[in-house]
């Protein structure tokens, strides 16, 4: 990989905060729909999960408006964390923390476009604290060690029984 390729990791100003489920849903989704990136794999445990996704041909936009300015794809690899509680970012020897980070491994510039960070801050109300280095490669994919894999959610499907307003019919 070539020298001018970075790391850039996308941090909420309160490294404590975490997000629902449908807020990280919410996010991929978006990141699909526009085409910035494409969830291709994932690691989800209890306590933690991780999303990752690869370019397509308009994950430029992510740092400039407008065509493409090289053939070469934005990124390498864009990862979504979200953990229940702080862990070390891959960055800075893990001297940083956070519950929630957005890395985007292999980048071609080191800033994201300022249309991205208000879409960041759009969908889930990130105010986002940029950290960047010389790209060192993209990390391998987490494993969800045995006994840490997520419980099904149980379905409530429709409530049976009285008291339920407009569900009981008495013929007379």
């Amino acid at each position: 990989m070539p020298a001018d390729r970075f790391d850039i990791f996308i941090v909420h100003k309160n490294p404590r905060q975490r997000f629902a489920d449908g807020s990280i849903s919410a996010l991929l989704r978006n990141f699909a729909i526009t085409r910035l990136a494409l969830p291709e794999d994932e690691a989800i445990a209890k306590d933690w999960a991780e999303i990752y996704c690869a370019p397509t041909n308009s994950s430029h936009e992510i740092f400039v408006e407008g065509k493409k300015r090289t053939e070469e794809d934005a990124f390498v690899q864009l990862t979504v964390h979200a953990a229940n509680k702080l862990e070390p970012l891959p960055f800075d020897n893990g001297e940083i923390q956070a519950a929630f980070w957005i890395a985007i491994y292999g980048a071609y510039t080191d800033t994201p476009h300022g249309t991205f960070l208000h879409r960041l801050r759009d969908v889930m109300l990130v105010d986002a604290q940029i950290h960047v280095q010389p790209h060192a490669g993209v990390p391998e994919h987490r494993v969800v060690p045995a006994g840490e894999e997520p419980e099904a959610k149980k379905k409530l499907g429709p409530r049976k029984g009285p008291g339920m307003v407009g569900t009981h019919v008495e013929e007379l």
